[in-house]
C-alpha cells in the first residue's frame, strides 16, 4: 500500500512538472496570435503587434532591418523589401494612424494618419503606441525593426 501511495504521488508531480513546461512553452511561443516587436523610428523607440500569418512570419524571418523608409501621400511611409512575402490583400476602407501594412508583395507601408482608401493591403500589425507617429513629418525616416 505504501508503495502505491509513493507511486501515485510520483506520477503527481510528474504530471505537475509537465503541465508547468507546457505553460513556458504556450507563453514563450506566443500562441496567441500575434508576435511582438520594436521599431526604433529616427531613435525613438515603440513596441508593436503583428498578427500571426505566413507573411509575418516571413517578415520575422527579416529581421533585424534598418531601413529609409520614404514619404508618400502625406500620410505614409514606405520602404521596398529586397524579398517577396505571401500576402492576402484585403480591401479596407479606413487605414488607421499606426497600421502597419504590405503592399503588393514586397513593400512595407506604415501610416501615420488616419483616412479612407480604395487599395487594398496585407494586415501586419499595428504600432502599439502611435502617438509616437505625431508630428513625424513629410521627410524620410530611419526605420529599425528588431524582434
Amino acid at each position: 500500500m505504501k508503495l502505491r501511495k509513493e507511486a501515485l504521488w510520483g506520477i503527481i508531480i510528474l504530471i505537475v512538472i509537465l503541465m508547468g513546461l507546457l505553460i513556458m512553452f504556450i507563453v514563450r511561443n506566443n500562441m496567441n496570435g500575434e508576435y511582438k516587436i520594436k521599431l526604433n523610428i529616427n531613435g525613438k523607440e515603440v513596441k508593436a503587434t503583428l498578427v500571426k500569418n505566413d507573411t509575418t512570419k516571413k517578415l520575422m524571418e527579416l529581421l533585424p532591418l534598418d531601413i529609409e523608409m520614404t514619404d508618400l501621400n502625406n500620410n505614409e511611409k514606405y520602404y521596398f523589401l529586397d524579398t517577396s512575402l505571401d500576402n492576402d490583400p484585403k480591401d479596407y476602407t479606413t487605414i488607421n494612424k499606426g497600421d502597419i501594412m504590405l503592399y503588393g508583395k514586397n513593400c512595407l507601408v506604415i501610416f501615420y494618419e488616419t483616412f479612407t482608401t480604395n487599395y487594398k493591403y496585407t494586415k501586419l500589425g499595428t504600432i502599439d503606441d502611435p502617438s509616437i507617429l505625431d508630428n513625424i513629418g513629410n521627410d524620410n525616416i530611419q526605420v529599425k525593426i528588431i524582434k
